[in-house]
């Protein structure tokens, strides 16, 4: 109330000002303005009462045009500079898949790559086109053929941890090239490569551990695991070499003639252990073999592992398989994940 009498001061002293302006007697304005005074200072203990009620009941900060400006215009900065974190922080990755970005190679990426001949020199920086003409000139098969791209955040821990799929349908065999990129420091680096086809099926999981399947024919298979560890250099977990009677084992030396020799006995002189099946798993650069089957009894163990002993050979077992390869998981810190079915959210890019 009292801003309001002042106001109308205000008003009637520059009712004056234009009265002299205008050349009209000022008096009669000053006597309008002391009417107002004594009009105005009569009601303002009533307005002073009022105007304390309010303010105890309130004590509301008096806000101006200015203030409310300058805290708009506070907010909006806040704004703009959370932007500005979060498009810093987004998004090395999305500036790769938009071809906006290249991705180094990290010096331990682990290369899994078989149908291609494709290498990654450690240090050097790839975009994905870049990643596509390589893959083109590397196999003939893929020259001319537009890949379907697709993408997906990982979640491992407290890392940034993203894959990116390309997937070539061909003439003769489709591809898929798979690649983990890993963010950190403000770089992007590719850390694992791998491909698959028709008889290799690879692909990854929401947390980033990558399975591994492949076939060398009706009775022969491989199937292997690869996670990373804390500083998100990728380790194979587990390879496993699955032989049905009949086929054999190999490693880089050549045929394991005395485990070779053990199954044809074996299956030889009791048509049961035609059936059972062979194993050798390789974990944290350690072998282990064992046999599995419907119908393996004391007996038949029996008779395998004599026959195993003569060729100067034994079987670990695959308990012992169990739990060489629980352990390694527990060193990588992933024995809660390895096994995780669910896939990414893929995206398609384009």
């Amino acid at each position: 109330m009292k801003r309001e009498a002042k106001k109308l001061l205000f008003l009637l002293g520059a009712m004056v000002l234009c009265s002299g302006c205008a050349g009209k007697e000022a008096p009669v304005a000053e006597n309008q303005a002391e009417t107002a005074v004594e009009t105005t200072e009569s009601a303002a203990p009533e307005a002073e009462d009022e105007a304390a009620e309010v303010t105890e009941e309130t004590e509301q900060p008096e806000v101006t045009d200015s203030t409310a400006d300058s805290g708009e215009q506070a907010e909006a900065e806040a704004d703009q500079e959370t932007e500005s974190d979060n498009m810093s922080a987004r998004d090395l990755f999305a500036d790769f898949v938009m071809g906006k970005g290249a991705a180094g190679v990290a010096d331990d990426c682990y290369l899994a790559t078989v149908m291609t001949t494709l290498t990654f020199d450690g240090g050097a920086a790839f975009t994905v086109q870049d990643i596509k003409e390589l893959l083109e000139k590397d196999n003939e098969l893929l020259a001319g053929k537009n890949p379907e791209i697709s993408y997906a955040p990982l979640s491992f821990k407290d890392k940034k941890l993203y894959a990116l799929q390309l997937y070539y349908e061909a003439d003769v065999e489709n591809v898929t090239e798979l690649l983990i990129l890993s963010e950190d420091a403000g770089e992007l680096k590719i850390i694992f490569a791998g491909d698959s086809w028709s008889r290799r099926y690879i692909s990854v999981n929401e947390n980033g551990i990558i399975h591994d399947d492949g076939s060398n024919g009706a009775g022969s298979h491989v199937y292997e695991i690869y996670a990373p560890d804390a500083s998100l250099t990728y380790h194979k977990v587990s390879s496993v070499d699955e032989e049905y009677y009949g086929f054999e084992f190999w490693d880089e030396n050549g045929p394991n003639e005395a485990l070779n020799e053990t199954m044809k006995e074996a299956g030889e002189g009791n048509a049961d252990a035609t059936e059972i099946v062979y194993y050798k798993e390789d974990i944290d650069g350690k072998s282990y073999y064992y046999y599995l089957g419907d119908s393996i009894t004391q007996e038949m163990v029996d008779y395998i592992d004599g026959i195993a002993a003569k060729h100067n050979f034994k079987f670990d077992g695959k308990a012992t398989a169990d739990e060489a390869r629980e352990a390694y998981e527990k060193q990588l810190g992933v024995e809660d994940i390895v096994s995780n079915e669910k896939e990414p959210q893929w995206k398609k890019l384009g």
